[in-house]
């Protein structure tokens, strides 16, 4: 195994609208919210080595 490497594309104008030591707290928040919609188990996923 190797490493795993998330990546997460955000309008820069919503982290940017909190102090710098508060934007990663806030990303992850949002992706694992049920509210965003960004974290959704029961979606759909590609069949074959793509996760």
């Amino acid at each position: 195994m190797g490493p795993d490497i998330t990546v997460m594309i955000a309008d820069w104008s919503w982290p940017a609208a909190v102090p710098p030591p508060e934007r990663l707290p806030r990303l992850r928040g949002a992706w694992y919210d049920d509210d965003t919609g960004l974290w959704d188990h029961d979606a759909p996923s590609v069949e074959g080595d793509w996760v």
